[in-house]
């Protein structure tokens, strides 16, 4: 009773706050999580070294050509080049990346709601993975992809699409499944919008394959063919290795909200949440061929998700009975609060790893 009585006061005080307040608030929220979740730069420094040449494949330091050519080269034609402002660049574009999707958010929905939503991916796997990884294409990744979640024009998914895969593959899967759900859900989205950001993706692919063939840049391996550099008994024993935690690490404590939602809404439409559903176990059996098992499900289905709340809120919020909404409002603010404590880590090669403390980012960003 208690709880409930905490609960329903923590709602109507969300509910009354200004929109200069929420803001403030999610800003602080920000930063609580990131000191929690710690700022690390990626255990090898390819990018930074392509950044400075993109355009060869063997340097001092070995073999570090990628299929993810956008970073390095705007680095590159930036001059942010070296190890200082190189991670900068790439904290920078986390930051704005988060801005970006607090920015879409406010436009499309009312004030306490949207504080909800923008709360729950800072508290995310998503966030944890990006800023364990800073230094990665990632955060491009993760940026180029939000618009899919709100914008309805063929054109600027086309460009988003192009530019989003010549800096990772996963962009064109990740944006794929946001406009399949937008689809389902009876959303302003057509099929010519998901064939148009395959188009998009694909030619951006085929740059990426000119671009290396014409500076005859030979991979190490291709993301293509990465399931079969080993045999299914070892990816198996890799995946089985930590499995309980592995599974947990891919939506963390918000695997809740999935669970929340279907239970609510799975009736109101079985179609749209057996997509839901479908596509979380694709992007599994996508990341089981993977050695940074935590970083690709999140990557791939931190829309998913998204998605998912926004049109369980539409749900909701079409519901006669108030109360409907309260109980979904209420729900998304009770597994908001257990994330903040909810352990933070990450799979790699079937190991456990958290991110390294904050002094470790700062240390890195000094010149050497």
């Amino acid at each position: 009773m208690l709880i409930s009585t905490f609960l329903n006061l923590i709602a109507e005080k969300l509910q009354m706050l200004t929109k200069r307040k929420t803001k403030l608030i999610l800003i602080f929220f920000f930063i609580l999580v990131i000191l929690l979740n710690g700022v690390a730069i990626m255990p090898h420094e390819q990018y930074l070294v392509l950044s400075q040449n993109p355009f060869v494949t063997y340097n001092n330091s070995g073999n570090y050509a990628q299929e993810s050519i956008l970073l390095p080269l705007l680095a590159f034609y930036f001059h942010l080049v070296s190890n200082t402002s190189f991670y900068l660049f790439c904290f920078f574009i986390l930051l704005l990346a988060y801005f970006l999707f607090s920015f879409f958010t406010y436009r499309h929905y009312e004030n306490s709601i949207s504080l909800v939503f923008i709360s729950t991916i800072i508290a995310s796997p998503i966030t944890t993975v990006l800023f364990a990884w800073v230094g990665s294409p990632d955060g491009i990744t993760f940026a180029l992809s939000i618009p899919f979640l709100f914008i309805s024009s063929p054109i600027a998914m086309f460009v988003l699409a192009l530019f989003g895969t010549t800096n990772h593959i996963m962009m064109l899967i990740s944006a794929s499944e946001i406009l399949f759900l937008r689809w389902i859900s009876q959303e302003k989205i057509r099929i010519i919008h998901i064939v148009v950001t395959i188009i998009g993706g694909t030619i951006g692919y085929v740059f990426v394959r000119l671009f290396l063939q014409i500076n005859s840049i030979d991979l190490k391996y291709s993301r293509l063919t990465l399931p079969f550099s080993m045999s299914f008994a070892n990816w198996l024993d890799l995946n089985l290795l930590n499995f309980p935690k592995n599974l947990f690490s891919l939506f963390n404590i918000q695997w809740l909200i999935i669970l929340f939602c279907v239970i609510m809404f799975f009736n109101k439409n079985k179609k749209y949440f057996s997509a839901v559903l479908l596509i979380i176990l694709v992007n599994f059996g996508i990341t089981f061929f993977t050695i940074d098992t935590t970083r690709v499900f999140s990557i791939l289905s931190w829309g998913v998700l998204m998605h998912c709340i926004f049109y369980s809120y539409r749900i909701a919020s079409k519901e006669q009975n108030p109360l409907f909404q309260k109980q979904f409002f209420l729900g998304l603010i009770i597994i908001g609060l257990i994330s903040i404590i909810s352990p933070r880590y990450f799979i790699w090669e079937g190991a456990v790893y958290n991110s390294l403390p904050f002094h470790e980012f700062i240390k890195n960003l000094l010149p050497r």
